[in-house]
C-alpha cells in the first residue's frame, strides 16, 4: 500500500470518521505483519441529531487507547492533524511493541562496529538504545544525559565527546558498557550501574531500590527476551 493511500484513509472521508490506530497498526499496514490489520479501520458515524453524533464504541476505544482520554467529534479536524503526525513520525521512526525494527543504516553500522570491537552482543546495545533514547541521536534528559546511549556530562566533557555524535556516542556508551559487564560480570548489575551509577549498584549490593532503575532494567532485558 502506497504511503499517500494511508493517510488519504486518515483524513475525513464524506460520512465517516477515522478509528485511530496506534502505530503498530499503521506500521503494519505499510510494511506488513500478520499479527495487525493490513489497512486502518473506517467506522460509519450518523451526521443526524445531536443524539446521533455520539462517537461509536469502536472509535472511543482508538481514541482512549491512542491519547488516553475520550476527544469529542467537534475536534476531529484536530485528531485528524495528530494521526496524520503520528503516521509521518512511524514511517520515519518505525517502532512495533516498543521495538524499532530497522534502525538508520548508518546507525546500525555504528552499532555493529562498536559491538564487535568491544565484544558485546548488537542486540544487546539496540535494546538499551531503544529504552535509552528511542534512537534520538538529540535527545536529552531532565537531568542532563544525551544522545542515542544517554551519555552523562562525566562521560563527555573532559573527553571532549559530543555526544550529539552518533559514532563518539556509541564508541563512549559502549565503552562504558563494557567496562561495567567486566566490573559486574552480571548483565543485569551492569545494566543497573549504567543506569543509576556504579556507587548505587555498589552501596546497595544488587539492582538499587530505585523504581526508575528497576523498570529501566526490566525494558532492557524484555527487549532482549523478545529479541
Amino acid at each position: 500500500m502506497k504511503i499517500s493511500a494511508v493517510l488519504t484513509l486518515l483524513l475525513l472521508a464524506s460520512g465517516q470518521t477515522l478509528a485511530a490506530s496506534d502505530a503498530e497498526i499503521i506500521y503494519a499496514s505499510l510494511y506488513g505483519g500478520d499479527s495487525a490489520p493490513r489497512s486502518p479501520t473506517v467506522a460509519h458515524a450518523s451526521y443526524g441529531t445531536d443524539e446521533d453524533r455520539r462517537a461509536s464504541p469502536e472509535w472511543t476505544k482508538a481514541m482512549q487507547k491512542a491519547w488516553g482520554k475520550t476527544r469529542n467529534l467537534s475536534e476531529l479536524p484536530v485528531i485528524q492533524k495528530e494521526v496524520v503526525k503520528e503516521v509521518r513520525e512511524v514511517i520515519e521512526n518505525p517502532i512495533v511493541n516498543g521495538v524499532r525494527r530497522d534502525a538508520p543504516a548508518d546507525i546500525e553500522a555504528i552499532i555493529k562496529k562498536y559491538a564487535d570491537k568491544y565484544g558485546i552482543s548488537e542486540l544487546l546495545v539496540r535494546s538499551l538504545i531503544q529504552v535509552e533514547s528511542r534512537f534520538n541521536p538529540k535527545a536529552e534528559s531532565p537531568v542532563g544525559a544525551k544522545g542515542l546511549m544517554q551519555l552523562m556530562p562525566v562521560h563527555t566533557v573532559k573527553q571532549g565527546i559530543d555526544p550529539y555524535d552518533p559514532d563518539q556516542n556509541v564508541k563512549t556508551g559502549i565503552a562504558y558498557l563494557s567496562r561495567l559487564l567486566a566490573k559486574y560480570n552480571d548483565l543485569e548489575l551492569a545494566l543497573a550501574a549504567y543506569n543509576a551509577g556504579e556507587g548505587n549498584v555498589d552501596k546497595y549490593g544488587g539492582i538499587p531500590p530505585f523504581k526508575e532503575t528497576q523498570l529501566y532494567v526490566k525494558k532492557v532485558m524484555a527487549l532482549l527476551a523478545g529479541g
